[in-house]
């Protein structure tokens, strides 16, 4: 029976979203692409044209229509979603799981939360820099941060946990599910480590510059000028509240942001979050499911309050 370390590396989830919005805003940073261009300027073998003139950051921020797992139309996609068995090499090849789904508004006027967007990112992406999405993920993410356990979920990992369902008191194996459908929408693995230090270098200028950091922290508006419902930005939830994230029986003296992504997996719970005013990141790891999110993340509060006494005391009651 293994025991869980700091090298341990468990399913992420959908906290894939923002380290594939880590990679993006590299992107960004170096002038390879714009968020605003049309997609079809950098994917020229988009797989259906309805999708043409979607932009990355209406997909980053779930605002260009894309549907959920739930009301795929692509009856055969949903289905090999739902299933979880194939294996796929490429990005560009995982489309064809939704690209025959409807959309469910025009672009930029709603938000719906959906992996599908951010996996059309994630293929855009690969078009715009010339280079398969995980080796650039690999290269401008990785390698310069020192990230050994962050990789697609399939891939062997010597420290990678078994994942465990529980009903009632009892743990068994969750069947064996391939990831790689959605890698960068909710199919990498990390360590709780890596995931800290992938949010702590959102505070350096020299691999984000801080106008970057900013578009991609910043909630996006809909076309009515409204704030989308989640408070969501490009690839990040920005919230601002007097307490911290579960834990609202114990408030704070001010209202604090936090940037974060959580995401739930097959057998795993997964939770980033960043005090941009602390400069500080935690992160969070299970190999179970909990039904209430909540019984999961309210952990991190727990474990924040301690470094909030003594690095901003005056926040505490």
């Amino acid at each position: 029976q293994k025991t869980a370390s700091i090298n341990s590396q468990f399913r992420i989830g959908s906290t894939s979203k923002a380290v594939t919005a880590t990679a993006l805003a590299r992107a960004v940073a170096a002038g390879a692409i714009d968020l605003d261009a049309p997609i079809s300027r950098y994917k020229t073998d988009l797989p259906n044209p309805l999708w043409q003139d979607l932009t990355l950051r209406q997909l980053m921020s779930h605002t260009a229509g894309f549907p959920g797992y739930d009301g795929n139309t692509d009856w055969i996609g949903a289905v090999r979603t739902w299933v979880k068995w194939a294996e796929f090499h490429d990005v560009h090849d995982a489309l064809d799981l939704f690209d025959e789904s409807k959309l469910l508004y025009p672009a930029g006027s709603n938000f719906h939360y959906s992996s599908f967007d951010v996996n059309l990112a994630s293929a855009v992406l690969q078009s715009a820099v010339k280079t398969p999405f995980l080796q650039y993920l690999d290269a401008q993410v990785s390698q310069p941060l020192g990230l050994s356990s962050l990789a697609a979920a399939e891939q062997p990992y010597p420290h990678q946990v078994s994942f465990y369902t529980t009903h009632d008191g009892y743990a068994k194996k969750h069947r064996d599910v391939n990831l790689s459908q959605k890698w960068a929408g909710g199919g990498l693995a990390a360590s709780s480590v890596d995931l800290a230090l992938l949010g702590s270098a959102w505070f350096n200028p020299d691999f984000i510059p801080s106008a970057v950091q900013q578009q991609f922290w910043t909630p996006q508006k809909l076309s009515n000028g409204e704030v989308n419902e989640q408070s969501y930005a490009l690839g990040w939830r920005n919230f601002s509240q007097n307490y911290l994230f579960c834990d609202k029986d114990n408030p704070l003296s001010r209202t604090v942001s936090f940037v974060h992504h959580g995401g739930v997996s097959d057998g795993a719970q997964s939770w980033l979050v960043i005090y941009p005013e602390l400069q500080l990141v935690v992160a969070l790891n299970t190999n179970t499911v909990k039904k209430n999110y909540c019984d999961f993340a309210k952990q991190a509060a727990l474990i924040t309050r301690p470094f909030i006494q003594q690095i901003a005391p005056n926040w505490l009651f």
